[in-house]
């Protein structure tokens, strides 16, 4: 069998024709968006003047997919302010405490029963402006934090109810006082030395009042500030401080 010059130049063409649909590149895929882009988590800012009335507010919209939100709220002149996300109550979270001397960043966990309203109070004619950023991400519970809040509001209401028993509605004498108060102290004492978190200090000085040989009926809780105690972490971590009142309605 002869091979002409223009065979062999033909069967060459189809060898190199089935090496180059062999060696074709794959198509290149697009990465998947990450759950961040996914989502459209943008929103605008809101202001006003004074306080945002009548409860429970004015309309926060929640963007599908936030779990998280930080809130920048801005306005200046010095005056209190407290900020709330929905209904706090109902969530178990906390109203934010701020002053109006610049910028402060508050964040708050969002869930599906979180109420799309924002309520700021401040005084009448403080102007304010409020830029949420909502996250994909849960918010971060510090359960340390969340432990010892706990524990401070049980002995709290412990030393609050001794002496609201004993001073103001008379339901027991001094004896009993003393021992609700020492058996509360007992236990504070303990929390005193577990302590890890910042609010140690607060804790041994309401200790040193219980202890105090100068105690009285009345006298442990009397005039006394829990945010000047413990400031402000407990309602930072959303695990607000919880009394229970023993007296009264």
């Amino acid at each position: 069998m002869k091979t002409t010059m223009a065979g062999v130049i033909a069967l060459a063409a189809i060898v190199l024709s089935g090496c180059a649909v062999a060696s074709t590149t794959p198509p290149t895929t697009t990465p998947e968006p990450t759950q961040e882009q996914a989502l459209d988590l943008s929103a605008e800012p809101l202001s006003g003047t004074g306080p945002t009335e009548p409860y429970p507010g004015v309309e926060f919209p929640i963007p599908d997919g936030a779990r998280s939100v930080t809130i920048d709220v801005a306005c200046e002149g010095g005056s209190p302010y407290t900020v709330q996300v929905g209904d706090a109550m109902a969530m178990n979270q906390a109203v934010l405490d701020g002053t109006c001397d610049g910028t402060t960043s508050m964040a708050w966990p969002l869930s599906e029963d979180t109420r799309p309203t924002l309520s700021i109070w401040l005084p009448d004619g403080v102007a304010w402006t409020a830029t949420p950023h909502f996250s994909a991400d849960a918010f971060v519970t510090d359960e340390t934090i969340a432990a010892e809040c706990a524990a401070f509001g049980e002995v709290y209401s412990a030393l609050m109810n001794a002496d609201q028993g004993a001073v103001n509605y008379k339901a027991f004498g001094t004896d009993e006082w003393t021992e609700r108060v020492d058996a509360a102290a007992a236990d504070l004492e303990e929390l005193v030395d577990s302590s890890q978190t910042a609010m140690a200090p607060g804790f041994a000085r309401l200790l040193a009042i219980a202890q105090s040989p100068d105690r009285a009926p009345g006298s442990v809780t009397a005039g006394l500030n829990i945010a000047d105690l413990i400031g402000p972490d407990c309602g930072l971590n959303h695990t607000p401080l919880v009394l229970n009142a023993e007296f009264g309605g």
